[in-house]
């Protein structure tokens, strides 16, 4: 376990060092990234000025949860979401073969290697945001933002799940850029407080693709609003999670060496 950590510490630190060398470049792009986020943040602002917004969300409220989605996507984005793009591209190029020959676990060394130093300005926004928006809503105590933590981990363990399962899809089907259309539409419901949706695609983003608990599921703890079956919730991400890493090592099995 130790050495599987230095491994992947290592592995890491040379992406770093690699966007460091071009540091004006890896500045620009974060910067780009945040203010590309800040755009949903604006987008919300402008409906609240021109509406009542959303039913039952006050627009520090409202804020907020978007803000603890663009935090979990930034932070996911830069530690893990990764590996989706670098599959895709070791698969088309022929190269996974020499992933799978290292005495190391191919989906961390894929993850690993697929670290992205951009998602830190995605980060940074999603901190600046959910810090804005916990000003104007008052005060939380130490309890509060445990449970808000413990939950960001929840999110954090679907996004990563997300990305086995697309990255399995890319080994299994090779061609799937349009994997990314998907998570940017599944992303998109995420934003946005779960009570708009329709009761059926409620239960669908709750239990079966469970991305209520990015965002909402965790500023609705903060924010101590009422979220109905809370538990079984949870109990569906361990659910996805499992499922997940199921579907990962059996499309490596069935990986078709570029050898033959």
């Amino acid at each position: 376990m130790t050495s599987a950590f230095i491994v992947h510490i290592e592995a890491v630190k040379r992406m770093i060092a690699s966007r460091l060398a071009f540091r004006t470049d890896l500045l620009l792009s974060a910067a780009t990234m945040a203010i590309n986020e800040s755009l949903v943040v604006i987008f919300t602002i402008i409906i609240y000025t021109a509406s009542e917004g959303f039913p039952g969300w006050s627009l520090p409220a409202a804020l907020l949860l978007q803000g603890t989605f663009i935090l979990v996507h930034g932070i996911g984005g830069t530690g893990f979401m990764g590996v989706i793009w670098n599959t895709v591209r070791k698969v088309e190029a022929g190269e996974l073969d020499l992933v799978l020959l290292q005495p190391r676990s191919t989906l961390q060394m894929l993850i690993a290697t697929g670290f992205d130093t951009e998602d830190i300005g995605r980060a940074l926004a999603g901190i600046a945001t959910v810090t804005y928006a916990t000003a104007q809503l008052g005060p939380f105590g130490a309890w509060a933002w445990i449970r808000y933590a413990l939950l960001l981990l929840v999110g954090l363990a679907v996004l990563l799940s997300l990305g086995i399962i697309c990255s399995g899809l890319a080994i299994r089907f090779v061609k799937t850029w349009r994997m990314y259309e998907v998570l940017d539409a599944l992303y998109m419901l995420g934003e946005y407080p779960a009570t708009l949706q329709q009761p059926t695609v409620r239960i669908v983003l709750s239990f079966a693709i469970p991305i209520i608990t990015i965002a909402y599921l965790p500023a609705s703890v903060l924010l101590q609003m009422t979220v109905p079956h809370i538990g079984w919730i949870i109990a569906a991400t361990a659910v996805f999670t499992l499922l997940s890493y199921g579907f990962w090592h059996s499309s490596i099995k069935a990986y078709a060496s570029a050898g033959g």
